[in-house]
């Protein structure tokens, strides 16, 4: 899940296609219950490849936008144009307009790795009164950059964003 947090874009890695098949399509839903017995967002029939220019993935920017502080499952599955494969287990977000499009990404790599750690480590211990406080880094919002903001950061460690999405 990266960008905007009220529609937010969901990619799935595209799966590999078996002999004597030529298209496959994705099917994403999105839904404020964990059992999905009701779908905020869906879209069906997504061609493989959608939503961005990245190769083997498939996104979807979410439509409509989702509710400020509402916690949110999404789940994807493919089709083969005949079957459609189980739905991928769920994923879970909340929706935070303030938060970053891509959490953890704090130099602008679209990954969050060891190079990101060292930019975080550069503000690690600045509070809000301090002239280099940067509420970016400040991911629990409670005025301090320290090691709950860290463990935060670790949640998105080794993620890599798409860093080309179209929208959709």
């Amino acid at each position: 899940r990266q960008g905007l947090a009220t529609q937010p874009v969901l990619a799935v890695y595209n799966v590999s296609k078996f002999k004597g098949v030529e298209v496959l399509t994705y099917e994403f839903q999105v839904s404020a219950a964990p059992d999905f017995s009701t779908i905020a967002a869906s879209i069906s029939g997504l061609a493989e490849g959608a939503g961005t220019d990245e190769p083997g993935t498939t996104a979807w920017r979410v439509h409509p936008p989702l509710g400020e502080g509402l916690r949110y499952y999404w789940r994807a599955r493919v089709n083969d144009g005949v079957n459609d494969s189980p739905f991928m287990n769920p994923e879970t977000f909340v929706v935070d307009a303030l938060a970053s499009e891509y959490p953890g990404d704090l130099n602008g790599d679209f990954v969050v790795d060891f190079f990101d750690f060292l930019v975080f480590a550069e503000k690690f211990g600045m509070v809000e009164e301090h002239a280099g406080f940067d509420t970016y880094f400040d991911f629990n919002r409670d005025g301090k950059i320290d090691f709950i903001d860290f463990l935060e950061f670790l949640l998105f460690y080794n993620t890599s964003y798409l860093a080309h999405v179209n929208a959709n």
